[in-house]
């Protein structure tokens, strides 16, 4: 969503495996930008798209399963395609953000041939290739990162050992808090669905779906010092977390509460100690998808607007089904 509330969409059409981006008109979308590029490899299928600074749509892909591609889409709709691929494994993931200051950044969740994983966090300044920030975090399987309130690069995963939250200093990671978020070393429980927010304030919160309590999504909050545990939304899975103006989380999930023969996708807040229904909406989404099928972002009035992906074992951002805005 660019910062005047226009909403954009990148999306991979299955059926020609061509990469298209769209633009809501009010009414319907409408073409904004072809010719971007084909996605080779039904098996992998991964798209992230961010509004720049200056107005542009920065968007990252992967062409085949061990090739990213990134450029940008100028106000005129072209596409404008960087010179240098970034070269992969296998790509598990990817996800594209852009600051204040126009650098852009880029991760991916690199797989290797025998089942290891890791995950890699890159920048690009001026519009040049994309150079690694540190060494690669061994062991992720799920991550989530954002550009803060303070123009911090924030960055959460998990791992084997736990979930864990780190910002860059500009030299290096340094980790938010002196334990990990979930000490999972103990045990052979995992999380999944990391989603990472901002508040105005500073403060930083981590979702995931915690499997130690079974369809319940877990909130955290770092105050600076410490990470409290807000009580946990049950019955929920693969959040997407975002943070209102005046420090009230908002989350929207696959909401396995009210679910019969059709998914509900929800939105909640947090108020008066509890979690409570913002709104929700009946949607046929498949969850075998190993992405987030959830994305929700904020207007500028604060107004939650969520999009959902239909997907498969095979594909990800396939087709869009609908938009809640309430």
């Amino acid at each position: 969503m660019a910062s005047d509330n226009t909403k954009f969409i990148a999306y991979r059409e299955r059926h020609v495996n061509d990469v298209l981006v769209k633009k809501f008109n009010g009414n319907y979308w409408t073409e904004y930008a072809s010719g971007i590029g084909k996605m080779e490899g039904a098996d992998t299928g991964f798209i992230s798209m961010t509004s720049t600074r200056d107005g542009e749509l920065f968007l990252a892909y992967n062409s085949k399963s061990n090739i990213i591609k990134t450029g940008s889409i100028g106000q005129d709709g072209v596409w404008r395609e960087d010179s240098s691929p970034i070269l992969a494994n296998v790509v598990l993931d990817i996800v594209a953000k852009a600051d204040k200051s126009g650098d852009r950044f880029l991760y991916y969740l690199n797989g290797g041939g025998g089942g290891e994983k890791d995950l890699r966090v890159l920048k690009s300044t001026g519009g040049a290739s994309f150079d690694p920030l540190g060494d690669a975090f061994p062991g992720v399987y799920s991550a989530d990162f954002i550009i803060d309130s303070d123009n911090r690069l924030v960055i959460a995963y998990a791992n084997d050992d736990g979930v864990y939250a780190e910002v860059w200093t500009g030299s290096s990671w340094t980790n938010l808090g002196d334990k990990p978020i979930l000490d999972l070393s103990a045990t052979n429980k995992t999380v999944s669905g990391i989603s990472l927010a901002s508040s105005s304030n500073g403060k930083i919160y981590v979702a995931y779906e915690d499997w130690d309590h079974k369809n319940a999504v877990a909130l955290n909050v770092f105050d600076g010092t410490n990470w409290t545990l807000y009580p946990y939304l049950n019955y929920a899975s693969a959040p997407s977390l975002k943070v209102k103006k005046n420090g009230m989380p908002i989350l929207a999930v696959r909401d396995l509460s009210a679910q019969s023969r059709t998914d509900i996708a929800s939105v909640y807040f947090f108020e008066n100690k509890k979690w409570q229904v913002l709104g929700r909406d009946k949607i046929e989404f498949n969850i075998l998808d190993t992405g987030n099928p959830i994305n929700m972002e904020m207007e500028s009035n604060d107004t939650p607007v969520m999009s959902l992906s239909k997907g498969n074992s095979f594909s990800r951002s396939t087709s869009i089904f609908h938009i809640i805005d309430k």
